[in-house]
């Protein structure tokens, strides 16, 4: 996938995040559709905490676009992306933004991975998501220290006083409602 497609795909990701939530998941597996690897998923976890040391690692830019294409068709692995947990990101113009929501999918994906009997709680997913979200954005800062975020920032505040898993619960809870009123 090229670099300019790679972008394209996480800026549709982003925007369907703007919209609300979505489901980064196919359909049910049918039974011909075989899930994903024990390769793929270690994979897969193990790009989503390379990025979070360097998100902006030009190398990993074809791993990256892997991993969209992976989550976005393995039978047995979904998240669900919402705006919300973010704190505002998704609707700001950060520079960054895309990098940031792609990481947060990754992460709740990794999380599911790595904690299976914790898969199906969608709170731990998404602080899973917004733990990663902001690792990917201290990574960032190190290397470019104007590119910050007051959306971020915010979010950084909140874990610094032990808030973070409370607000991305509630943060979770008001997009879980948003998207049972559609």
């Amino acid at each position: 996938m090229s670099n300019n497609k790679l972008k394209a795909a996480a800026r549709s990701i982003a925007a369907l995040a703007l919209a609300g939530s979505f489901v980064c998941a196919p359909a049910p597996a049918s039974a011909t559709e075989t899930p994903s690897s024990p390769a793929d998923r270690q994979r897969l976890v193990s790009l989503a905490h390379k990025l979070e040391q360097t998100p902006l690692d030009p190398a990993l830019k074809d791993d990256r676009a892997w991993a969209i294409e992976w989550l976005t068709n393995v039978p047995d692995i979904a998240v669900e992306i919402c705006s919300e947990p973010l704190g505002g990101l998704v609707q700001s113009k950060y520079r960054y933004a895309p990098e940031i929501v792609v990481q947060d999918m990754f992460s709740m994906a990794a999380f599911q991975i790595e904690h299976p009997k914790s898969a199906t709680d969608l709170a731990a997913q998404q602080l899973a998501g917004v733990q990663g979200a902001l690792k990917v954005y201290r990574a960032i800062l190190k290397d470019k220290p104007n590119a910050r975020s007051p959306a971020l920032d915010t979010l950084l505040q909140t874990e610094a006083m032990g808030g973070l898993p409370d607000f991305a619960r509630k943060a979770w809870l008001a997009c879980a409602a948003h998207k049972a009123k559609k």
